[in-house]
């Protein structure tokens, strides 16, 4: 039936809003090329209809992001395991979810979501590595900007590049913020502070133990929507 209509919508004036109901990650291909517009709600409870309705008829500024990466296939994710009875062998080992996605063609990326406006990032104040010792912390403050015409709020993503020794994925989500409802041309600046412990990596027998070293502080719209990036060393 989506696919159908897709095709419909692809080849005709026809507007097709796609308003998809799943518990998790959709396989967008082929029919979502087809569509203008695809809302995902997930299991978004008994005020739905009214919810979607305020974000079509553009009386709310969406601002949801997704918490999961879609993929463009079904041959793109981890495969089932098949073999219960005799065992299965998880090999991601830190890479799992969109982390061991990242970098890999895919439909739409962890932390992806569309806005009616626009939205500008700057340092408000940049990354700097505070205290010493367990008391260490990375402060940092993002300036948001409204570059649009239409009023709403941005979610702000914090993620961290560990050094190389630390074998961490390529890149970890430490934090995110979500503005108030700024007009066009409005701004807000919006805090961060990294402890000890979100510096931290478990080792076996070890327990948490803070890296040392050269970390990027990355902040992005989304995971592949970065907009700002700065190195911090930490002794």
């Amino acid at each position: 039936f989506l696919v159908s209509m897709a095709e419909h919508a692809a080849g005709g004036a026809t507007p097709l809003v796609v308003l998809a109901y799943s518990p998790g990650s959709l396989l967008t291909d082929p029919w979502a090329a087809g569509a203008s517009a695809v809302l995902s709600m997930f299991f978004s409870g008994q005020e739905t209809g009214h919810a979607a309705a305020d974000v079509l008829y553009g009386e709310v500024n969406p601002s949801g992001r997704l918490p999961l990466t879609y993929l463009n296939s079904e041959a793109d994710g981890t495969p089932i395991c098949t073999t219960a009875a005799a065992g299965c062998n998880l090999t991601e080992g830190l890479s799992v979810g969109w982390r061991g996605l990242h970098g890999a063609p895919v439909a739409y990326e962890f932390g992806f979501g569309l806005s009616y406006t626009t939205f500008g990032y700057s340092w408000a104040s940049a990354p700097a590595a505070v205290g010493a010792a367990d008391s260490l912390r990375i402060t940092l403050s993002v300036r948001v900007q409204n570059t649009g015409g239409r009023a709403g709020r941005e979610v702000v993503q914090l993620y961290l590049v560990y050094p190389a020794a630390a074998a961490e994925p390529p890149l970890v989500l430490r934090g995110f913020e979500r503005t108030g409802v700024l007009a066009a041309g409005g701004h807000q600046d919006v805090a961060f502070e990294l402890s000890a412990r979100q510096l931290s990596t478990w080792r076996p027998g070890e327990g948490w133990v803070r890296e040392v070293g050269t970390f990027d502080v990355v902040v992005g719209a989304s995971s592949r929507d970065e907009r700002l990036r700065a190195s911090v060393s930490v002794a």
